[in-house]
């Protein structure tokens, strides 16, 4: 397909960490998108601090795959604590890349460590794209994971998830002695739920997150950036106040990503595996 000779331009901004098990999947995919799409397209890659043989898999892909850009961000040296803040710098270093300033732009924000494209092709993604340009203010389309939605924590919706799980279920449990298992299920894990639950094919959210995101700009905001609560550092997703700044953000429910199994440790489990869970959760709370 010939490129579109118009301003708009399209940005993948990736991070990765240790993404050892997808990052070539997510490269070769992203790598035939710029190739095949009708959009300008541009790569941006940003590690830091992989060990696993990450960064050594991008540097020899992008030196056959120049219009991929690598960035080798070195955050040991800052010694950050807070997974939150890392992830918020990696994204910013990515947003600095962008220089489609006073034009249409669409910012695609990546988790690298998933096997994003696993259950889409070329032509949906150009399609869920052509989609958020289509609303012409700025917007976001979100994909609902699964076997059952994970990313709790940057979800804020109507009728699923309206309060800061994160912030509850550390207080409680910092607090209260006994019940960690039932603060995580009520907060957590009651809410991660298949996308055959929701009726609608397209879910209004106040934030979302997921994997990956599709940002639409009628006009890029030059001094747009992740930031870090003030108030709650630890317990408030980066993408909580950076998706405050849009009109219209949903979640499509026919846009799938394989949900990380670590973010679902009880609902993958058996009943006969969730009673044993139960009870190393309670057993751990009485030896501490």
């Amino acid at each position: 397909m010939n490129k579109r000779q118009n301003d708009l331009k399209v940005y993948f901004c990736g991070i990765s960490k240790n993404c050892i098990n997808n990052i070539e999947k997510n490269l070769i995919f992203l790598d035939a998108f710029s190739k095949k799409s009708s959009f300008d397209t541009k790569i941006i890659i940003v590690d830091s601090d992989s060990i696993d043989g990450t960064k050594e898999i991008i540097s020899n892909y992008v030196k056959e795959n120049k219009e991929i850009e690598f960035i080798n961000f070195d955050l040991k040296k800052d010694n950050l604590e807070n997974r939150i803040e890392r992830i918020a710098k990696s994204r910013n270093e990515c947003l600095k890349q962008i220089d489609n300033f006073n034009k249409e732009t669409v910012y695609i924000p990546l988790d690298l460590d998933i096997d994003l494209f696993a259950y889409t092709n070329l032509e949906e993604i150009e399609k869920l794209i052509n989609k958020a340009i289509y609303f012409k203010k700025n917007n976001a389309i979100f994909p609902f994971s699964t076997p059952f939605y994970y990313d709790i924590f940057a979800l804020r919706a109507e009728n699923w998830v309206k309060i800061n799980s994160q912030y509850w279920v550390t207080r409680l449990k910092k607090y209260l002695k006994f019940g960690s298992f039932f603060f995580n299920y009520f907060f957590i894990f009651r809410h991660q739920i298949r996308k055959n639950d929701i009726k609608s094919d397209t879910i209004k959210v106040k934030s979302a997150f997921g994997g990956m995101g599709i940002y639409y700009f009628r006009f890029y905001p030059k001094n747009l950036k992740y930031k870090i609560s003030s108030k709650y550092p630890l317990d408030i997703s980066e993408h909580i106040i950076f998706n405050s700044d849009f009109d219209l953000l949903f979640i499509e429910k026919s846009w799938n990503i394989p949900a990380p199994p670590e973010h679902l440790e009880y609902k993958l489990l058996t009943n006969k595996q969730k009673l044993k869970y139960f009870l190393r959760s309670l057993l751990y709370d009485i030896k501490n």
